[in-house]
């Protein structure tokens, strides 16, 4: 198959879901589309996440006290979903701490459990001395059966730790994406230009396959073996995308 013209093709789109307790990072612009992703995530969540129990609960962290739920609320499927609101003007030890031992105390921990940090919890401490910070907590909450789902507004240099630690990263549609997406690229493809292999990626990458216009990069253990799509223009049982191994030769023939 010719990689510049056409992406891979799985028969089956399960095997493309991620494995829980994989973290997962959306980024994307005010009016991106991220909260009706991530909505409709939560709503489709067996279709994107493999799970091993139906524990549907939800640990929401937010700088805003009158936190708006109707985002999650207005899918029906959530109706029978445990939410739960914390807080914080911005992450921090203190914080993470006082969740762990709420959830310790109410004989959460254990369960399959889904820790969502919106835009501004995550920008009050996205800085070059969050990195061990960041790498301890989204560690810490891995081994705990926790499963992080961020979002993030921008994509630049500062959250370096979080796409480091995001086995997912979800990139919203939006004007100038290609700079975010070129920046998480460069980490992975080093023996060509990164703008060459998305001129080359462009018409894959510009169609929309289902809810939500977004580009989703695979980083975890199974795409990088090569078992499940590397690159794929939707989170939502994909059937169509790139491999590493595909990407690769595509690099090989680019240079």
């Amino acid at each position: 198959m010719d990689d510049n013209n056409s992406a891979e093709h799985f028969t089956d789109g399960r095997k493309n879901t991620v494995q829980f307790p994989e973290h997962m990072l959306v980024i994307g612009r005010t009016n991106s589309g991220k909260s009706s992703l991530i909505g409709s995530v939560f709503s489709n969540i067996n279709t994107v996440y493999r799970r091993y129990t139906k524990d549907n609960i939800i640990i929401l962290i937010s700088p805003h006290e009158a936190i708006d739920y109707n985002f999650l609320r207005r899918f029906n499927s959530l109706e029978d979903w445990k939410i739960i609101h914390f807080f914080m003007h911005s992450l921090n030890e203190e914080g993470m701490e006082s969740v762990l031992k709420y959830l310790e105390k109410e004989k959460l921990l254990g369960k399959e459990i889904f820790l969502f940090l919106d835009d501004l919890a995550i920008n009050g401490y996205a800085s070059k001395r969050a990195n061990s910070f960041i790498l301890k907590l989204f560690s810490t909450f891995r081994h705990k059966n926790i499963a992080v789902i961020a979002t993030v507004q921008v994509g630049d240099k500062e959250f370096k730790p979080l796409m480091e630690n995001s086995g997912f990263i979800v990139i919203m549609k939006h004007f100038g994406y290609h700079k975010c997406l070129e920046m998480i690229l460069r980490n992975f493809v080093t023996s060509i230009k990164v703008p060459t292999l998305i001129r080359s990626l462009s018409p894959f990458l510009g169609s929309t396959e289902s809810i939500g216009d977004h580009i989703v990069i695979n980083f975890s253990q199974a795409a990088m073996t090569n078992e499940i799509f590397f690159i794929t223009n939707t989170i939502f049982e994909p059937r169509y995308g790139y491999t590493r191994r595909s990407i690769e030769r595509m690099c090989s023939r680019l240079q």
